[in-house]
């Protein structure tokens, strides 16, 4: 029998250490937050036990119209919380994580690409974090796209992989040709 090991994200309803520790105890390596970046406390007392590479999270925002202030929700999308750039200069450095996920609420589930745009309204502050574009991926172009893009570390999907039977197998073909370094592999990948 052979083994794949793929790491695990967990989230939803982290409201608790308790929480984030049954998450673990279940086969997460690391876990996802939102609503509770902003309980100081929570996250300081998450990464003093698990450190700050196990958690991730996810800003989900939406364009506003004058493409200046863009607004960042809370509670699965349905209560605001602060503008994206306050979220950077009041609370960002603050928030002990190792990786920081950016979803475009209005262009997750499109297929239509990435909101790129984005990337230039964050501060150079985040540099020292792993930086991911969520919200839009349809097509093997736009994951090579994304992973151009100088100040990001990697894409998120669901859609691509989840929907179209040869996404991955054709994203990763694709995101090679287009020089983007990725591991080779012997054999095909099978799913």
């Amino acid at each position: 029998m052979k083994h794949v090991i793929v790491p695990i994200t967990l989230g939803g309803g982290i409201r608790t250490v308790d929480d984030v520790s049954k998450f673990f105890l279940n086969g997460a390596d690391k876990v996802l937050l939102n609503t509770s970046i902003y309980d100081n406390n929570l996250m300081s007392d998450i990464s003093d036990v698990y450190g700050e590479q196990a958690i991730s999270i996810m800003i989900d925002y939406l364009r506003s119209e004058n493409d200046q202030n863009d607004k960042i929700y809370i509670n699965g999308g349905s209560e605001y919380k602060i503008d994206l750039a306050s979220f950077f200069k009041d609370y960002f450095n603050h928030i002990p994580c190792g990786e920081v996920i950016l979803n475009s609420i209005e262009d997750d589930g499109t297929g239509n690409g990435f909101d790129f745009k984005v990337i230039d309204k964050i501060p150079n502050n985040i540099k020292n974090k792993s930086l991911l574009l969520m919200g839009g991926a349809g097509k093997a172009e736009h994951i090579f796209q994304g992973l151009k893009c100088k100040n990001i570390s990697g894409v998120v999907t669901a859609n691509l992989f989840n929907f179209l039977g040869t996404g991955l197998e054709i994203s990763r073909k694709k995101s090679i040709e287009n020089q983007i370094n990725l591991a080779n592999f012997d054999t095909e990948i099978k799913i």
